[in-house]
């Protein structure tokens, strides 16, 4: 990861559906983005990213990137930003992205896996 990674992004995608889950004693936060159904096939093993803070959504944005390609996952905090207030967001978490409904997943369903992420709250936030 790239510790100097400033996102260049100019929009984001909300979660269709959202949730917890645990493999290996790893917290991941499964997202359903079908908007994001063209990366959730891919294996990655090195990717940047950033949290960013925006006061008029009162949303934290996740931004990454793989290879030259960004992405950004908006968390307002009235929908998919509730579960970044559970307590598996405050330890080291993962992010599994499918592009698939959760009703329609099976054990078969491709999805992106980010290992590794750690949220750094804004104090400006307040959540």
């Amino acid at each position: 990861m790239n510790v100097n990674y400033i996102p260049t992004v100019n929009e984001g995608h909300y979660p269709h559906d959202a949730g917890w889950t645990e493999e290996n004693n790893q917290s991941i936060l499964l997202l359903s983005i079908p908007e994001l159904k063209n990366i959730a096939h891919q294996v990655i093993t090195v990717f940047d990213y950033a949290w960013l803070f925006d006061r008029n959504l009162n949303a934290y944005i996740f931004c990454f990137r793989i290879e030259e390609e960004e992405h950004a996952i908006i968390f307002q905090f009235t929908h998919a930003g509730k579960l970044l207030m559970e307590k598996e967001a405050y330890d080291s978490f993962a992010i599994a992205i499918t592009g698939a409904e959760f009703s329609e997943m099976t054990e078969h369903t491709p999805y992106l896996l980010l290992p590794s992420i750690q949220l750094n709250r804004q104090p400006v936030a307040g959540w």
